[in-house]
């Protein structure tokens, strides 16, 4: 995205002057800079694979982009994917000048040449129609100015982010964890996203990063995405990115964990839905499968719990005596029944207490 500065020029003397009207400038140009992703990468006199060696680039050598790329792409296998991409004229920190296969580049800026080969490497990636979803979608996070249109962005992202994913998961083969590609550059394509590797070092996953989602509602006009993304925080504390497990639930081992229900992070986080959802917010559907969510984890038919019976069963109490019109009647009878079961739990192989590691 192209920065607009805008030059003031004003006089200046012992007496006050009236400043000059201010006169914009020139659009700055964005330079990419290039972080090699690929050990040894081959530096080239002309691009393409017969272009002459100059040398072996290390991985994360940073490379400044010179503005070029070629007319063609070439298919390249690299750590299990299957990429398509052009050649970049750049320049090594050395003064080198030379070209580059562009599959086998990070980058965070938004130039030309890096415009190019993002859009070239989605669409290899993803197909044509949901490369331009995801085109569409970084537009609407770049220009929405009012709490329901992030919402709107919000939203929309929800669905993407899940088909990303299994895209992910079926697209990329993984030989072993130690050829795994580099993928963080989908932070770029899909703002307010982060890609994480899981599956102990072995799949990439995608996961909202509310932190940046909450940065981006300070710019829009009305409170209600201020709101909404502050509560989300409050489900993933630790550093504001959606993972697995959030803040009511302590995870012990790679796949899971066990409920903290009896802490009272349970009934806080309600609440706090519960508030939205009575004042109407624009993100009421999400706000509706996060509160699913909570209940879900209260009502898990093989569901585990860290705390104390008494604990449990009081903040359970507390929850429904507060009578939230967000929990609807299946959502009553649920934690209802569940009540009842906490107070014979192993009659209904309910395990709790896990924190005594018996």
């Amino acid at each position: 995205m192209l920065l607009l500065l805008l030059v003031f020029w004003a006089g200046f003397s012992c007496r006050k002057q009236t400043p000059a009207p201010a006169s914009p400038s020139e659009p700055e140009a964005v330079v990419d800079v290039f972080t090699v992703n690929v050990d040894g990468l081959q530096l080239r006199a002309a691009p393409g694979p017969e272009g002459k060696t100059i040398r072996g680039l290390q991985l994360g050598e940073s490379l400044t982009d010179l503005g070029e790329v070629s007319d063609f792409t070439t298919p390249v296998q690299l750590r299990g994917i299957a990429f398509n991409e052009p050649w970049l004229k750049i320049k090594t920190s050395k003064g080198e000048e030379g070209w580059v296969y562009g599959g086998a580049l990070s980058f965070s800026s938004r130039g030309k040449s890096a415009s190019v080969l993002l859009k070239k490497r989605l669409q290899t990636f993803f197909g044509e129609e949901v490369a331009q979803r995801i085109d569409a979608f970084r537009s609407d996070w770049e220009t929405v100015s009012s709490s329901n249109a992030l919402s709107a962005c919000f939203l929309e992202s929800a669905g993407l982010k899940d088909e990303l994913n299994a895209k992910l998961e079926s697209g990329i083969q993984i030989r072993d964890s130690g050829e795994l590609p580099d993928l963080f550059w989908l932070e770029t394509a899909i703002p307010g996203h982060i890609p994480q590797l899981v599956a102990e070092g072995t799949m990439y996953t995608l996961f909202a990063d509310y932190g940046a989602w909450r940065r981006r509602a300070e710019e829009t006009e009305g409170k209600e995405d201020d709101a909404f993304f502050d509560l989300c925080i409050r489900f993933f504390p630790e550093d504001s990115i959606a993972y697995f497990f959030p803040a009511y639930f302590i995870q012990t081992w790679d796949y899971g964990g066990h409920s903290l229900l009896g802490r009272g992070i349970h009934r806080q986080l309600l609440s706090g839905l519960d508030r939205l959802f009575r004042e109407k917010s624009p993100f009421t559907p999400e706000i509706l499968r996060m509160k699913t969510d909570l209940v879900n984890d209260i009502t898990a038919a093989e569901g585990t719990y860290w705390e104390k019976q008494d604990a449990i069963i009081r903040e359970l109490e507390g929850i429904l005596e507060a009578k939230y019109p967000i929990l609807d009647k299946a959502d009553l009878a649920a934690l209802s029944t569940r009540l009842k079961q906490f107070q014979t739990p192993e009659k209904f192989s309910i395990v709790l207490n896990q924190q005594s590691g018996e």
